[in-house]
């Protein structure tokens, strides 16, 4: 009696620890962790209900000594407390029982110090039915909530708006637990009582928001709820962003339309709180960003792929020529634009011969992209206007191959090659005109290279004309055509003397 008496006292006074295993009432009845963690809180908590097979211990002094009694809660909540009678605990808390008991002590045995507290906790079965994985019965406590029953034993078309739940006395409750958990109405998950059926309903309506709202997601409506209350209230409202005039609703199941139809909806519009979402329905709140003017940046432009990613392109490899359209607001300038876009530019952008192609002008807009990029100056930039066009051109990666070829011109770049193959794709040197294979080379600023230098996009390669046979073959030309003029010329003059 003394050890119960001494580890009562101390579950009393130490209210949250748990108990310990190395008490030895606790070890004498092992308490598991889960009990001791269900006592202590039954003891704590101001709510806990007193339930059907929980065991309470009452404390109380006499002249005789200290007295314990133990008491358990019957089926029909009756206690029998001994020599101070029996009373009901239906419906109300441990605390109000406790109360109760305690003064009935006191008027009895002035100064008994009486105390009541929890030993154990008792366990019930609940029923539940419905739209579940299976009917079933589950363990429950005074602490049970609504919630905790159903847990891991729905399927994905049962509602969790519209349980029922009904007790042993025939009182049938509707219960909404996407509010409890969603707006914290905690009147909507309450503690489950022993005896009780739980039903869990099929879905009827199921609206999918997204676009400008808070909460994007799928919500369950119940009957006579719509708009107003699917936006405002259950997606959190409308962001910064949205365009409320123009909500869309996709039916993508309507017996009347196999193929499904869309509605447009303004927030302002009477037809906005009367409009029936069916189930199914998808609703977009799009963005005022949506609505911008738009200008289209195209030709020379990277690819991006769904994660924003830019692929690279090496000189000579194959280009794909995108149009990327960018929306801005009224006054935006070029250069704003650029910021966000000089990522999509490579080194096939010739961004130097960029145009602009603009509604209601004649002859496109010239505009240096790279010098606005690197050197920006204020009187090069150009206000943009719906619908332009900013052109950016292919940069040509070529070669120019002349003098003393059988086939000058310009030829495809090809990395790391040298002058050789170039001279080789222009037929190779005259040997009338060039001894040696002798050229010079020099790079887009006309500035003379090395031969034995790698061949640079726009470099031009010039065979010379250093075959001194060559030229010496083309004086002769020149003199003997020059002797046989003079010649005529003097016949001319005797004959006509």
């Amino acid at each position: 009696m003394a050890k119960k008496i001494i580890w009562l006292f101390m579950l009393f006074t130490c209210g949250g620890v748990l108990f310990s295993q190395a008490h030895p009432y606790a070890d004498e009845n092992k308490l598991s962790a889960e009990m001791a963690e269900r006592v202590v809180l039954a003891n704590s908590v101001k709510d806990y209900p007193v339930t059907p097979g929980d065991v309470y211990t009452l404390t109380y002094l006499t002249s005789g000594g200290s007295r314990a009694i133990d008491v358990t809660v019957q089926s029909d909540f009756s206690l029998n407390l001994g020599v101070f009678g029996e009373l009901s605990a239906k419906d109300i808390t441990y605390q109000e029982l406790r109360q109760k008991i305690e003064n009935l002590v006191r008027r009895s045995y002035p100064g008994s110090r009486p105390r009541l507290v929890i030993f154990s906790t008792g366990v019930f079965r609940v029923y539940l039915k419905g739209e579940v994985t299976k009917a079933q019965y589950v363990n429950c406590w005074g602490l049970s909530h609504l919630s905790e029953v159903i847990t891991d034993k729905t399927t994905r078309f049962s509602s969790l708006r519209d349980l029922e739940m009904r007790s042993d006395d025939g009182k049938t409750g509707t219960y909404d637990l996407f509010k409890a958990e969603r707006f914290g109405e905690r009147a909507q998950d309450p503690y489950v009582k022993p005896g009780s059926t739980v039903t869990v309903k099929k879905i009827k309506r199921l609206v999918k928001v997204y676009g400008e709202v808070a909460r994007p997601g799928s919500y369950q409506l119940l009957e006579g709820e719509g708009l107003p209350e699917l936006l405002a209230g259950f997606a959190g409202g409308f962001t910064a962003f949205s365009d409320t005039s123009r909500i869309r609703v996709s039916r993508l199941v309507a017996a009347d339309k196999p193929e499904g139809r869309a509605f447009y909806l303004d927030r302002n519009d009477p037809l906005y709180k009367r409009f029936v979402l069916g189930n199914l329905d998808e609703v977009y709140v799009p963005s005022k960003e949506d609505s911008l003017p738009l200008v289209y940046f195209e030709g020379a432009m990277q690819i991006e792929d769904k994660t924003g990613a830019v692929s690279e392109s090496e000189p000579g490899s194959d280009v794909i020529s995108q149009k990327v359209p960018y929306r801005f607001v009224q006054g935006q300038k070029l250069s704003s634009a650029l910021q966000e876009l000089y990522h999509r530019f490579s080194a096939h952008s010739d961004l130097k011969h960029a145009y602009i192609v603009r509604v209601g002008e004649k002859n496109p807009l010239p505009v240096d992209i790279e010098a606005l990029i690197q050197h920006y100056d204020p009187k090069n930039d150009i206000v943009l206007m719906p619908n332009d066009r900013v052109v950016i051109p292919f940069r040509q990666f070529s070669v120019t191959v002349s003098g003393a070829v059988l086939k000058p011109g310009l030829y495809p770049y090809m990395p790391g090659r040298s002058f050789k193959y170039y001279i080789q794709l222009a037929g190779g040197t005259d040997p009338q005109k060039n001894v040696g294979g002798s050229v010079t080379i020099t790079d887009v600023n006309d500035v003379i290279q090395p031969p034995t230098r790698i061949i640079q996009p726009d470099d031009k390669i010039y065979a010379d004309y250093n075959n001194a046979l060559y030229h010496a073959n083309q004086w002769a030309v020149v003199i003997g055509t020059a002797v046989s003029v003079t010649a005529l010329v003097l016949t001319i003059i005797q004959l006509s003397h």
